[in-house]
């Protein structure tokens, strides 16, 4: 006699849903591509294409944006498919010049039954690329005496450049004193924001003969990367 043994087929056990988020980095001005093994979910049963991740409209990128990358060109996307991230078609571009160092944004990612709420995180390395801005004001001197200079008279800002590597350069000296740094004997005609900013850097009055009432030096400011600076508010 044949007998029949029948096999049950079942769906796929489903493990529950798993998500994995890494930071990315990104060079300022620049795009990373958010692979799988920055981001990614699973759940054991359903495909790559039917898990869905859905970018709040409340918390977006602030500094850059998300685009989907394909033949025709790339697209701004607010929601994608782990597909799409192991086809390596997900890119973030920053866009924002502000010297954030990071933006991020969140998402809902979802299999159909489940749904989880996650942050992304890309941390931005910043690139020098801003000459110093330059806000000066009248010094009122006493004569024959030294007066301190002070960031509210002479300030070189760069977000991308600590103050002790913003140097100034003497291009003509002041006819009618001199200019000292309290910290050496001699300013060698360069000093950085830092001397001023610590009130290193004076004028010294030494021509009491003279009757003028005014005294100036030029000079030209480096962040010792960028050619040039801007002089506000004139920039």
């Amino acid at each position: 006699i044949d007998v029949f043994f029948f096999v049950t087929i079942l769906p796929p056990l489903s493990r529950g849903l798993r998500v994995i988020s890494k930071v990315a980095r990104v060079t300022e001005g620049g795009r990373v591509v958010i692979t799988t093994d920055l981001l990614t979910a699973y759940d054991g049963s359903n495909e790559a294409k039917d898990i869905l991740y859905m970018v709040s409209t409340s918390s977006p990128p602030r500094a850059g944006l998300l685009v989907r990358v394909d033949a025709t060109g790339q697209h701004p996307v607010s929601e994608f498919t782990q597909l799409n991230l192991a086809e390596n078609r997900i890119v973030y571009v920053h866009t924002n010049g502000n010297e954030e160092p990071y933006d991020a944004f969140e998402f809902r990612v979802t299999n159909g039954d489940q749904y989880f709420r996650r942050t992304f995180v890309v941390m931005i390395n910043s690139v020098d690329d801003s000459r110093p801005v330059v806000e000066f004001y009248p010094l009122a001197a006493e004569r024959a005496n030294t007066t301190l200079l002070s960031a509210l008279n002479l300030k070189a800002i760069d977000p991308d450049t600590e103050p002790s590597r913003i140097t100034y350069t003497l291009a003509a000296l002041p006819a009618h004193g001199r200019l000292v740094n309290l910290a050496v004997t001699s300013i060698d005609g360069r000093f950085s924001q830092q001397d001023i900013d610590s009130g290193l850097i004076g004028y010294r009055h030494e021509d009491a003969a003279s009757p003028s009432s005014t005294d100036s030096f030029q000079f030209f400011v480096s962040d010792g990367k960028n050619s040039g600076f801007h002089v506000y508010p004139d920039f």
